[in-house]
């Protein structure tokens, strides 16, 4: 689990390869709430992993905060430097999380 705090790098999907991909800068919170799934959070120390629901982060239509703005904190190596997923459909997320097992 992560807290809500922290630094954060840039990951978007790719609707059509069913992939999560590095975020573009201008990803905004509304881009979060279209996905319809949580949003992924891995820390690049430590490879700790989470997902995030998106009202948790206050991800709702018309939101247009860029993502690279929110900032977390990896509960495990309390390390701020962490990759944002966004995932096309559940099955992506799951495997986001099996991978890490």
């Amino acid at each position: 689990m992560f807290s809500f705090c922290s630094l954060c790098s840039r990951v978007i999907a790719d609707q059509w390869k069913r992939e999560a991909k590095v975020i573009s800068p201008s990803a905004d919170l509304h881009d979060v709430w279209k996905s319809h799934q949580p949003l992924g959070v891995a820390c690049k120390h430590c490879q700790h992993r989470a997902l995030v629901a998106r009202e948790r982060i206050g991800a709702r239509q018309g939101n247009l905060h860029c993502v690279d703005t929110l900032k977390f904190r990896c509960t495990k190596c309390k390390r701020h430097i962490v990759e944002l997923h966004l995932f096309p459909d559940h099955r992506s997320a799951k495997r986001f999380m099996a991978e890490y097992r």
